[in-house]
């Protein structure tokens, strides 16, 4: 009976031997899976940052789509209660044209039927395709000359003005004295 328990030792200590590389892998195995975690959060936290910075600056600067709807919502009810206008589609008045047409028309003389234009408008056309682009630019020509002008006068500088250029007498001075423009005050 005991020589069967000594005999069974040094099965026993083969299993517990056999047992230790396993354990002893099972240990390293969960440490390196733990830290190769913990590299791997923390790389994709640092990936991430730049993308978070982002989103912030955007969220400061750009609002959220339903905080614009709801401003477009208020300022609707305020022009409908404010005017008393259900509708404010100004698309009947806005953009319309009606594209320039020969007239045509049939003569009807002694029985015989003329075909006949009475005003061709293919001149027309061309004219105002021609012009169109340089009577627009010269009118944003304009306006960039009048903002020019504001911004200046803003900051109390003379106004940019050709007439002035433009003068008989030469003791005149080629811009009006600064007191003669009034200032912003404010």
């Amino acid at each position: 009976m005991v020589w069967d328990f000594v005999k069974e030792i040094p099965g026993q200590v083969w299993e517990f031997v056999k047992q230790i590389p396993g354990q002893v892998w099972g240990f390293f195995e969960n440490s390196f899976s733990t830290l190769t975690s913990v590299f791997k959060n923390t790389y994709d936290f640092l990936k991430e940052i730049p993308s978070k910075i982002l989103d912030g600056i955007k969220s400061i600067f750009v609002p959220r789509e339903e905080v614009v709807n709801d401003k477009i919502d208020s300022l609707k009810n305020v022009f409908v209660t404010t005017f008393g206008i259900e509708s404010y589609d100004l698309s009947n008045v806005l953009g319309v044209e009606t594209q320039i047409t020969d007239q045509k028309g049939v003569i009807n003389i002694a029985g015989f039927d003329f075909n006949v234009t009475f005003l061709d408008v293919t001149y027309i056309v061309k004219a105002v395709s021609t012009f169109r682009p340089y009577i627009r630019g010269f009118i944003v020509l304009l306006m960039i000359f009048y903002n020019i002008n504001q911004f200046l006068t803003l900051i109390g500088q003379h106004p940019i003005s050709l007439g002035v250029l433009i003068s008989n007498d030469s003791s005149a001075p080629a811009l009006p004295a600064p007191a003669d423009y009034p200032k912003l005050e404010g």
